[in-house]
């Protein structure tokens, strides 16, 4: 899943947050710079939306309730390399570039 963000945004800055379990990715090292963050679990892994609830979701990927943050799941080194799962990362990448 981490390729997949750096390949679509290959400029990105990334740090790891131990307080909250979670790889972060954005424009800056800040996390109002934040973009995504991905965050394990035990079954599968979140790749958090920054944006989330502003995203299209065609394939009805995007979970969550957050008043700006969503998440997908995904389950498989499969999922993480999917066609969706980049159209999403894309969908971020340019909304924050809008």
């Amino acid at each position: 899943m981490r390729t997949t963000v750096l390949e679509a945004w290959p400029g990105a800055i990334e740090w790891f947050d131990p307080g909250n379990g979670l790889l972060a990715i954005g424009s800056e090292r800040r996390m109002k710079a934040l973009q995504f963050a991905i965050i394990p679990h035990r079954s599968w892994v979140n790749l958090q939306l920054a944006d989330g609830v502003d995203l299209p979701d065609p394939n009805g990927r995007i979970e969550g309730t957050g008043k700006r943050i969503r998440h997908v799941k995904v389950r498989s080194i499969e999922e993480a390399r999917s066609a969706w799962l980049r159209r999403i990362v894309a969908a971020q990448i340019a909304h924050r570039a809008a």
